[in-house]
C-alpha cells in the first residue's frame, strides 16, 4: 500500500512539474483584429499589434502616454471614415506614444500609415509622437484627408514617400507646432495653399535636395492677417498660387517654383501683400529646377487690388521671366500704384527685371543683374 501511494505520488509530482513549465501566455500584447466602434482606451503597459487596415469610427480613442503600436506590412490605422471620430494621442516629452513596424528590421514604408478620413473631429489630437518606418509610394505616413487635427511635438521619420500628406481642400492643422519630419522619400509636407498659415513654429525639417514642403495648386483668400511662417526647408511651388486679402511671408522664407508657375496677387479683391525680409534672412523667390536657368518660371505679377502700403524689401528675385516676352519679368505691375519694392536683389529674368504696365512704384535700394531685356522698361 505505501509502495502504491509513493507511485502515485511520483506521477503527480512529474505532471505537475511539467505544468509549471509551460510558457504563459504573453498578455502584454495584444492584436488588433476588429474594426474600433465603441469608445476604448490603449493602455501604456500593452503593445499593440495591427496587421492589416484597421477603422475606428463613431467613437473615441484614447492612447495613454508611453503606448507602443506596431504594424505588419499592410497595416494602418483609419480614423473617422463612417462616422465621428476623435483620435487622443497626447503623450509626454518622457513618455512619447510610438507608431511603428513590428518587422525586426523595418524599412521606409514597412506599414502603410495613419488615415484621418473626413469625419474626424477637430479635436482629434496627437501630442509627443513617433511615426516610424510608414507610408505607401501614393501615400504620406499620416494622411488628413478632408479633415484638421492638432499635430505638436511629433517626430516622423523614415517614410517611404511624403511625411504629411494634406488631401482634399480641407484638409489642415488646428495648430502644427515643434514637430521633426526627417528622411522622407519625398517631400516632408503635401499643403493647400489656403492652408499653409497653419504650419506653425519651432519646427525641424530635413529633406534631401530639391524636396521640402510641397504646395499644391489653390488660392489664398482672407481678410484677416495671417503669416507664411520661415521652415527650416523651401516651399516647392508646383502650380501658380493666387493671393488675395491680408498676407505676410516671414524674413528668412524661401520660396521655389516650378516651370511655367507665378505668384500672382490682387487680382480679385483689396490686398495687402507684405514680404519683409532682413540683410541676414532675406526672402527668396526663385526657380525650382536642379540647374537655375532664366525663364525657369514666370515670376512674381501683382495686378490691381494690390494696395499701395504693400511692400516687398529685402528680397532675391531671380531665374523668371518665362518665354522673354516683352512684358514678362521677374516681378510684374499691372495697373499697381505706389508699392514699395526696396532693397531687392532682381536678377536673373529671361525678360525684365521689373515691369511695369500702367503702374508706378517706389523704387529704393534695389539691385539688377543680368536680366536679358533689362532692368526696368521705360
Amino acid at each position: 500500500m505505501i509502495l502504491a501511494l509513493s507511485v502515485i505520488s511520483v506521477v503527480f509530482n512529474a505532471c505537475k512539474k511539467e505544468e509549471d513549465e509551460t510558457p504563459t501566455p504573453d498578455d502584454t500584447t495584444i492584436t488588433i483584429t476588429e474594426h474600433i466602434t465603441s469608445s476604448t482606451t490603449w493602455l501604456a503597459s500593452k503593445t499593440y499589434i495591427i496587421n492589416g487596415e484597421i477603422y475606428v469610427d463613431g467613437c473615441t480613442l484614447t492612447i495613454e502616454p508611453g503606448t507602443t503600436i506596431k504594424f505588419g506590412t499592410w497595416g494602418s490605422l483609419n480614423f473617422g471614415y463612417d462616422g465621428n471620430t476623435t483620435l487622443v494621442a497626447n503623450g509626454t516629452a518622457d513618455k512619447p506614444i510610438t507608431f511603428t513596424s513590428s518587422a525586426t528590421s523595418p524599412v521606409a514604408g514597412a506599414w502603410d500609415g495613419l488615415y484621418f478620413w473626413q469625419y474626424t473631429l477637430q479635436n482629434s489630437s496627437m501630442t509627443h509622437c513617433l511615426i516610424d518606418y510608414a507610408g505607401t509610394n501614393s501615400r504620406g505616413a499620416v494622411c488628413l484627408i478632408g479633415c484638421k487635427i492638432t499635430f505638436n511635438n511629433c517626430t516622423i521619420k523614415n517614410a517611404k514617400t511624403t511625411g504629411i500628406n494634406c488631401d482634399y481642400g480641407t484638409a489642415d492643422f488646428m495648430s502644427f507646432n515643434n514637430n521633426s519630419i526627417s528622411n522622407c522619400g519625398t517631400h516632408a509636407i503635401e499643403i493647400y495653399t489656403h492652408s499653409i498659415q497653419n504650419i506653425g513654429t519651432g519646427n525641424t525639417i530635413t529633406c534631401s535636395s530639391g524636396y521640402g514642403i510641397a504646395v499644391k495648386d489653390g488660392s489664398y483668400n482672407s481678410t484677416t492677417s495671417n503669416t507664411w511662417k520661415k521652415q527650416t526647408v523651401p516651399y516647392f511651388i508646383n502650380s501658380t498660387i493666387t493671393i488675395d486679402g491680408n498676407l505676410t511671408i516671414e524674413a528668412g522664407s524661401t520660396f521655389k517654383f516650378a516651370a511655367g508657375t507665378a505668384m500672382e496677387i490682387g487680382y480679385t479683391s483689396n490686398t495687402y501683400f507684405s514680404a519683409i525680409g532682413t540683410t541676414t534672412e532675406p526672402i527668396t523667390f526663385t526657380t525650382s529646377a536642379t540647374s537655375p536657368a532664366p525663364g525657369g518660371w514666370n515670376g512674381i505679377i501683382f495686378y490691381a487690388y494690390t494696395q499701395s502700403n504693400s511692400k516687398m524689401d529685402y528680397c532675391n528675385v531671380t531665374y523668371g521671366g518665362f518665354n522673354g516676352n516683352t512684358n514678362n519679368a521677374n516681378i510684374s505691375l499691372n495697373d499697381v500704384n505706389n508699392m514699395t519694392i526696396s532693397n531687392c536683389n532682381i536678377s536673373y529674368s529671361q525678360a525684365w527685371g521689373i515691369y511695369k504696365n500702367n503702374s508706378n512704384f517706389i523704387d529704393t535700394g534695389n539691385t539688377f543683374s543680368n536680366n536679358a531685356l533689362g532692368n526696368i522698361n521705360p
